[in-house]
């Protein structure tokens, strides 16, 4: 049995009706599902992946993230599940402000652990990243990042409240993580955790905003490097 979607199935009309405090409900949540060509080793899926499929299924998965995001809005308590397998990157993949979560219902990129790869096989260009965040209260958690500049790039001024959490860095040019700031965002934080990094540059370069008296927070837990 695919138990994690027989779960998500089971838990999404749930989630649709959770309150998020007196006199209001949460947002309706949407999975969105993403296969390869295979069904080997996967944990979400039931079918490979095609463009064409709607991805709102396990049977009918997207064959790319990118094609998810270009197809959807992705809003609060949606879930995108990527499934075990190489997904080559021929040029960032851009998750933008058109997308993000809330702050008690964030919005969550799945992967199936070291077994969901995102390759960007550029490792020279300045900015080659495999995946790039400008969107808000965004979790990213269970993918394998390499072959690119830096792995994943978050970009402080429109990623309040990023978590990075179990995912894999290596074999990447400058850096694994890498939040940059051009000292204009507001008070943001990031938490950064359970992650392994290596054969890579720097683990994380994380540049604080310039501005205000505090600057950004960075939680950062139990990464192995």
């Amino acid at each position: 049995m695919n138990t994690h979607a027989f779960a998500s199935r089971i838990l999404a009309p749930l989630l649709a009706l959770a309150w998020a405090g007196p006199g209001a409900l949460t947002c309706p949540a949407t999975n969105h599902y993403v296969n390869d060509a295979s069904t080997n080793g996967d944990v979400f899926c039931s079918a490979p992946g095609l463009d064409s499929n709607d991805g709102l299924t396990a049977g009918r998965p997207k064959a790319s993230l990118a094609a998810v995001l270009a197809s959807s809005t992705l809003g609060p308590a949606d879930t995108v599940f990527v499934d075990a397998g190489s997904y080559t990157c021929l040029s960032n993949i851009v998750i933008d402000s058109r997308h993000g979560g809330s702050w008690d219902q964030p919005l969550l990129f799945q992967g199936a652990g070291r077994s969901t790869f995102l390759v960007r096989q550029n490792s020279n260009a300045t900015n080659a990243c495999c995946l790039l965040l400008e969107a808000a209260f965004v979790n990213i958690d269970g993918f394998v990042f390499t072959g690119a500049r830096v792995g994943l790039c978050v970009n402080a001024e429109a990623s309040t409240r990023a978590h990075v959490t179990g995912c894999v860095f290596k074999g990447n040019r400058k850096a694994g993580i890498e939040v940059f700031s051009t000292g204009t965002s507001s008070y943001n934080s990031f938490y950064i955790a359970r992650n392994l990094f290596f054969d890579t540059g720097d683990c994380m370069r994380l540049e604080a905003d310039r501005t205000d008296g505090g600057g950004d927070q960075f939680d950062v837990y139990n990464n192995t490097a």
